[in-house]
This record gives C-alpha cells, structure tokens and sequence, in this order.
C-alpha cells in the first residue's frame, strides 16, 4: 500500500520534470481531441462469466448479459452452429432465447476479452467499467499474458471511448485477474489507475437477416515491398459475410491515389463465412510521399449482396525514403540514488510539412505509479535535443524502476509515429553510507501562460514559428 508521503514525494518528482521540460523544449501546449462516439451499429454486446483462458468448446445453455446497445437484457444460448474449429468463434451462428422465451439467431462478428474494472480509489464504492480488448479473437493470449500496450474499448457505462492499458501489476497468478491492478490512458491524454474486478469471455453478434444472400468484404489487406527500391505488391483476403454462397466469377478491384490499377477474379465459390485470399499481380512503384490505397471486392456488382456498402478497405502506403518523424530518449546511466543528478536527454526531429504531438510518460511499475509529464505540439520541420537535469531526492528506501516513454502521434488521427523507451533504477542503498535526507524545497513553478510565452519566443527566435 502506498503512502501519502511517498506519492506527495512522487508527485513533487513528476512536478520538477514537467517544469523544466516545459521551459525547455520548444512548441505549444496542445490538447488531444476526443473522437466522437459510434453511432447506429446494430451489434449487440454480450457479457459472461466464462473465463477467458481457454476457448469456449460448448457454449449451448450458457447465459449472456447484454451490454450494449441495451443493458441488462439476458438471453441463454440454446443453439449453435460452428464453423468448423469446435470452438466458439467468429463466424459461428448461434441461437439466443431472451427472459420471455422469444428466440432470435444471430452471427458472431467477434470473441474477445472484457474485463471489468473500477478506480483504485473507489473499490467497492463505485460501479464497474466494462473494457472490451480491441485486438479480437486472435489476439486473446496477448491480450491475458501481455497486457501492456493493448487497446481497449469501453462498453458501458459510456459506449465507444478507448483506451491504452500502459501498464500492468499482477496479483501473481502470471494472467491478466481478478485483482491485478492497472493503468489506462483515454482519448483526452489523462492517466489513471484501475482495480481488475472481472476478466471473462464476451461476443459481438448481429442478428442474421432472414433474407438470403452473400455479402463480400475486404477482411484485411496488406503490402509487401518490391524486388526494385519504391515497389511493392498488395494482397488481400476476401470473406463471405453473408446468409448465402456467392458463386465464382465477381472481380476484386486495386485503387491506387483514385486510379484503378487491377481489376482479379474469384475463381471460387464461397459459401457463408469462407474466405479467399489472393495476391494482384501488379507491382506499385510508389509516388511519393504516399499513396492512398483501395481494395474493393466485387467491384462490378456482380453479385446480389445484403450489404452493397462494404465492399471496400483502405489505407495509405509510406513511400520508402520518406521523411518521417523521430523521437529518442535515454538517461546517462542505469542507477540513481540520493543527491545525484539523472540527466534524460530527449531528441526530436519532425521533419515533415506537419505539425505532430509529443508525448512523454513516466511510471514506476513497482509502485503502480504513473503520470503523462508533456504533451506539446511540435511544429514542421523542427528539430532539437534537450537534457533535462532532474535533482533525485529522497524518494524512499524501496528501490524501483523507472519507465520513461516519449512518442511523436499525428495531430489529426493520434496514430503514433515514432516511439522510444529508457529504464533507469532508483538504488537508495547504492550512494554508499546512509545520508541524512534534507527536507526538500520546491521551486516556484511558473504559470503556464508564462511557460507558453517562453516556448512561443524561443521558437521565434529559431525562425520555425
């Protein structure tokens, strides 16, 4: 258990960092922007108690409690038809009969990890969280032994915001449990830490039309570079979503910035939840800096689908020798103890035409204690290194490891584009002989307009304003 003097001590640590960096490095103070909530899904959320360490072999006559779009609605599972791996999965159909005996089927979109959580400061006062892990059904083992660096999307009580679980203390039972401790940073850039009170199975199932028909999406796409420098291929995987078989013969359709490049056959049928996976046989030379690419199945509207609105996934392709952005941080040594001086140097270099966001954490995974020290705008085309000394104080007679992370994200989307990490130790008894510890002094912290008005001249001055 944590006490007051050691998180006052902690927090003055914290304060002292952030107050020297913000003078010293150069860009304004930004805000993250939230994304707005998802609207108009006509997926159902479902929760149990099923544990989520092994998948599910029988899931017949287990009980489901929905989540969203409805809370507490309860259905039993009284029918299930697999798709052939003997375990519930995506693309299984299932039978669900609600509390007044009216029995729906439905299709499962997804089978993921939720856990349950509350602030650590309100156990057993406030009511629960529910997270669903972004990863899938695939990444499930990642999601119970790897904890940190996952992303995971609130279910209720508010639908849609996400979160980066950014580290994790275990109870000692190796998995992600019951009273593991964690901590989540949302959309808005703030930190917090959370008590594990539930880690269980859910689904994400959609009702299954009665109707019919096909429906073909693009599951996933990918590049691959190409033998000559700038080149590259793309492949896909094509996946039957839909009630019925879609015959052979519709085309599949690559976009390159807009253009239509290739237009490839399915040469086979695909009954319900089946897949085809193929590779165009163009070879991209890329325009730089980037090309915005298109992968659209069924291109010609050959078959009668339930869906004709989601035939196509995107995404942009980095032309290699772009510039992009960069960010490093260490320490210049390992361990630290009582009087030194622990100088983190952190270079950045944007040398883009846009302006991206820096990020800087620190935590102490031994003491669960973590906090976000900048987050700044960083403008084109700067680059800069900064030393940041930071006085170590008495920080207690525990020793612990510190965490710094730092990364650049884009303005716009949040996607990170350069990351780094740099571990140090707290070692009180590595100065030699006990010191008598003075009482620390705090420097006056200056406003943040004055902080901003300094960092606005400095760039000024540098001309990158």
């Amino acid at each position: 258990m944590k006490t007051k003097s050691k998180n006052l001590k902690r927090k003055a640590m914290a304060l002292a960092i952030c107050t020297v960096f913000l003078v010293a490095v150069s860009g304004a103070v930004a805000g993250t922007a939230e994304e707005s909530a998802a609207e108009g899904t006509d997926q159902i959320y479902l929760h149990s108690n099923l544990s989520a360490l092994k998948p599910i072999e029988n899931p017949v006559y287990t009980d489901w409690h929905e989540l969203y779009p409805t809370y507490c609605n309860w259905y039993n599972l009284s029918g299930w038809r697999d798709n052939g791996d003997d375990v519930l999965s995506p693309c299984d159909s299932i039978e669900l009969t609600d509390a007044d005996g009216k029995v729906g089927k439905y299709h499962v979109d997804e089978v993921t990890v939720t856990i349950t959580v509350v602030p650590v400061d309100a156990v057993g006062q406030a009511k629960p969280t529910y997270l669903d892990f972004t990863g899938g059904y695939e990444e499930i083992k990642k999601a119970m032994y790897e904890p940190p660096g996952t992303i995971w999307h609130e279910i209720y009580p508010r639908f849609c915001q996400k979160y980066e679980l950014l580290w994790w203390e275990d109870n000692g039972d190796q998995h992600l449990s019951y009273c593991d401790y964690i901590g989540l940073l949302d959309e808005t850039g703030a930190e917090n830490q959370y008590h594990v009170e539930e880690v269980t199975i859910d689904i994400i199932v959609t009702p299954e039309p009665t109707t019919e028909k096909p429906d073909l999406v693009v599951e996933k796409k990918w590049e691959e570079h190409g033998d000559i420098k700038g080149t590259y291929t793309v492949s896909y995987v094509i996946h039957n979503k839909g009630t019925a078989t879609a015959p052979a013969g519709h085309h599949t359709t690559l976009y390159v910035d807009g253009e239509a490049i290739e237009h490839k056959p399915v040469p086979v049928a695909l009954r319900p939840c089946q897949t085809y996976e193929d590779t165009f046989r163009t070879v991209v030379k890329c325009t730089p800096p980037e090309d915005k690419i298109t992968v659209c199945a069924d291109n010609y509207g050959t078959i009668d689908e339930l869906d004709e609105t989601n035939n196509c996934l995107k995404n942009i392709w980095k032309c290699p020798g772009t510039l992009l952005p960069e960010i490093s941080v260490t320490t210049d040594k390992f361990e630290y103890w009582y009087c030194n001086t622990m100088n983190i140097t952190i270079d950045i270099s944007n040398p883009t035409s846009s302006p991206v966001t820096l990020k800087w954490f620190a935590w102490i995974p031994q003491l669960g204690y973590s906090v976000k020290l900048a987050n700044l705008s960083i403008p084109a085309g700067y680059a800069n290194t900064f030393t940041v000394p930071l006085h170590v104080d008495d920080w207690g007679s525990t020793p612990f490891a510190i965490v710094w992370y730092v990364d650049l994200q884009d303005e716009t989307t949040g996607a990170v584009l350069a990351a780094d990490t740099a571990v140090c130790a707290y070692c009180p008894s590595c100065g030699g002989e006990t010191m008598t510890m003075p009482t620390a002094v705090m420097p006056t912290v200056p406003s943040l307009n004055d902080i901003s008005n300094e960092i606005r001249e400095q760039i000024e001055t540098e001309g990158i304003a």
